[in-house]
């Protein structure tokens, strides 16, 4: 929900209708990202690949690769096989190499077993196919004991009030909004009849703050100036130039940025 509200994604659907093999489905800009998520497993203290395919998770992964999406399995218990083949996948993608020398070069003889093994469990066609579905899994992993306060230092970011309160009601409309896709603006509107609101940039003295301590540092650095004349340099005058051409997502902090760079270029 946080990534959406972000806009790292447009929108989450919570437990496709019809579907048992994700618990939500993120849609990114690029692609749909299924996500299995785990607690544990009970009787063993990680996800094989045997287990991953008793229990469904690689079949539904790999159908939904086919269709062109993502997949993401997280879980408290690791799931060390799957995770390492991934790893190996994306670096033999990153470097450009072929399917022999990744099996070559990056997996081991017990790795090269579990590859030919997930292979023949999804039913791949090829060992290119199954490099490429591996390319379009990410495994996640964590403890609860350390996941909750980490995730709570964003919302303390993004939201007023005690970010206890910000996870409850996000919680709340994650267990009642079963089958239903929920963009920014519906939780957004959630939160805010909770009396829960996003933070609106910094302080009103931000600014002044910011550029007073600026100028306190450049005065600081001018006392150490060769006959108290500043060296130009026309790297500094390029930094000015791409901050006020630039049409990139910084656009709404620019104004601060001009300020401070003309005060360490000694402009004021």
């Amino acid at each position: 929900m946080v990534d959406v509200l972000n806009g790292d994604a447009v929108d989450i659907r919570i437990e496709t209708l019809g579907e048992d093999g994700a618990e939500f489905c993120l849609l990114r800009r690029e692609r749909r990202e299924h996500w299995q998520a785990k607690r544990q497993v009970s009787d063993q203290q990680t996800w094989t690949l045997k287990r991953l395919h008793s229990e469904g998770v690689l079949s539904y992964f790999f159908a939904k690769f086919r269709e062109g999406d993502a997949c993401v399995f997280a879980s408290i218990s690791d799931a060390p096989e799957l995770g390492q083949l991934v790893e190996n996948a994306k670096a033999a993608k990153k470097s450009g190499e072929s399917t022999d020398r990744f099996k070559s070069n990056l997996l081991s003889e017990k790795r090269e077993k579990l590859f030919e093994d997930l292979k023949n469990s999804v039913g791949a066609v090829s060992e290119e196919e199954t490099l490429a579905f591996l390319c379009a899994i990410a495994v996640h992993g964590g403890r609860e004991i350390t996941l909750e306060p980490e995730f709570g230092f964003r919302l303390a970011v993004m939201f007023q009030g005690p970010w206890q309160n910000t996870m409850a009601a996000l919680r709340d409309l994650y267990l009642r909004s079963t089958h239903e896709t929920l963009t920014a603006a519906d939780i957004e509107r959630h939160l805010q009849t909770c009396g829960i609101a996003k933070r609106r940039g910094g302080a009103p003295d931000a600014r002044d703050r910011i550029l007073d301590m600026t100028r306190v540092y450049v005065e600081g650095q001018r006392a150490k100036l060769i006959r108290h004349t500043p060296i130009r340099r026309s790297v500094a005058e390029e930094v000015v130039a791409k901050i006020q051409s630039s049409t990139g997502g910084v656009r709404r902090g620019q104004a601060w940025l001009f300020d401070i760079s003309h005060v360490c270029l000694g402009r004021f």
